[in-house]
């Protein structure tokens, strides 16, 4: 499988072998963003401060949670520690705690 965040705002999954779309799901926003993959689920991060993670899946879109998580414009990815996650902005950088 292979996920990305298009220029619209979607998200989508190819199937690696052939190219074609196995799923796509819309995302608030336009422009490309940004897909990590933690160990069991995808965190996909979009300009506009959109942080959503979901299950990888052949069939599916499987969203387990979403979060506002910054006020200004994001251009770097989001980088996934076992504490958490940061989030670099256009003005800080924050950490974002696992409870």
């Amino acid at each position: 499988m292979l996920h990305g965040i298009s220029q619209r705002g979607n998200l989508f999954c190819l199937d690696a072998q052939n190219g074609k779309s196995l799923w796509t799901e819309s995302l608030s926003g336009r422009g490309f963003g940004s897909i990590v993959y933690d160990g069991s689920v995808f965190i996909a991060l979009t300009p506009e401060g959109e942080l959503t993670v979901f299950e990888p899946s052949r069939t599916e879109y499987n969203k387990v949670a979403s979060y506002e998580v910054a006020d200004s414009e994001i251009y770097a990815y989001p980088i996934p520690t076992g504490s958490g996650i940061y989030i670099k902005d256009q003005d800080s950088v924050t950490h974002w705690g696992m409870e």
